[in-house]
């Protein structure tokens, strides 16, 4: 997918496990993630997700599934903004 995607000097793309980013502690504001998450290990997502992510960063998964919705409140994870997802 990333030969797909738009070409811009401010944006860098990187082919990388999801359990393992390349990135520094505390490095983003905003960590999405969109169809993949099924496939992660999640514990160890979740985990590196909060690593890279600064204290009150917002992690925001996107599951584009037919029947799933979003609930604003505190996710399983114990992240202070988290979501949780539930099947409608």
């Amino acid at each position: 997918m990333l030969r797909y995607a738009p070409h811009n000097d401010r944006i860098h793309y990187t082919l990388t496990p999801a359990e393992q980013l390349p990135f520094e502690t505390g490095f983003f504001d905003l960590l999405t993630v969109s169809s993949g998450v099924h496939w992660f290990d999640i514990e160890r997502f979740i985990a590196e997700a909060r690593r890279v992510l600064k204290s009150k960063g917002w992690l925001v998964p996107s599951l584009l599934r037919h029947g799933t919705r979003v609930i604003p409140g505190r996710a399983k994870t114990s992240h202070p903004r988290g979501l949780i997802l539930s099947k409608s």
